[in-house]
């Protein structure tokens, strides 16, 4: 795909048909190569310079029939969102859809170089466990908003229950490629969500989760007074909410 030239600044969108006569990783490399290609294409290679607005708004769903998606944006702050990207990748509906659509996004997240983000959706029965949401997630340190939907509640409510002092070590959650070295992501500091004001969950399906649910409400009132760029002070002027 190299000799595709698309202007950095133009909307995206990419929507692919798997094809059950192929290996599901090939998706995954088509749809990264394509996203790397066009990520890549700077102003030396152009000859035009361009200022793209970093991403602010970025919204995943997960659905057995439909697939996995991803959209990603930015809006000033009231205003509505201006989708600039978004992927969609339809799977057959068996059990490895859930696998290959989480190591889709584990893939496209680092290209899109999240840090700017601050209102993020997750949706859909995959992300259900704490460990992928650390890793995928964690490095956007400025979400303030957050919507999280079915199974995937269970796996951010674990990960926001942990304690940097808890990791000893890398943890590897996600699959790897073929021929890629292998990389742990060290989630030993990682603070989820340090941000993090409004939350709204839906679907708790288990007794598990509402326990979690209630460390969730204590663990926001123990951030309230805690800023992730300017440290330890007071906010009484801005609650957090969960819904």
């Amino acid at each position: 795909m190299s000799h595709i030239s698309i202007p950095i600044d133009a909307e995206l969108s990419i929507t692919c048909t798997h094809d059950p006569a192929f290996e599901p990783l090939q998706s995954v490399r088509a749809i990264e190569a394509l996203l790397s290609q066009h990520l890549s294409h700077t102003a030396h290679e152009t000859g035009v310079k361009s200022n793209v607005t970093p991403f602010t708004q970025l919204a995943i769903g997960f659905d057995g029939d439909a697939g996995v998606g991803l959209r990603a944006g930015y809006a000033e702050p009231g205003a509505q969102w201006t989708p600039r990207l978004d992927i969609s990748l339809q799977w057959p509906a068996d059990a490895s859809s859930v696998l290959y659509s989480e190591l889709l996004i584990s893939r496209i997240c680092p290209l899109l170089q999240m840090g700017d983000v601050r209102s993020l959706s997750v949706e859909g029965n995959f992300f259900s466990y704490g460990a992928a949401w650390l890793s995928i997630f964690g490095r956007m340190k400025r979400v303030t908003e957050l919507v999280v939907q079915d199974s995937a509640v269970s796996g951010f409510l674990e990960a926001f229950k942990h304690r940097p002092s808890e990791a000893r070590e890398s943890v590897y959650t996600l699959l790897e490629l073929p021929g890629d070295d292998v990389v742990g992501v060290d989630v030993a500091s990682v603070v989820l969500f340090p941000m993090l004001r409004q939350v709204s969950l839906a679907k708790l399906d288990s007794t598990a989760t509402l326990r979690l649910f209630r460390h969730l409400r204590d663990e926001l009132a123990v951030r309230s007074d805690f800023n992730a760029e300017e440290g330890p002070e007071k906010q009484d002027d801005e609650a957090r909410t969960i819904t």
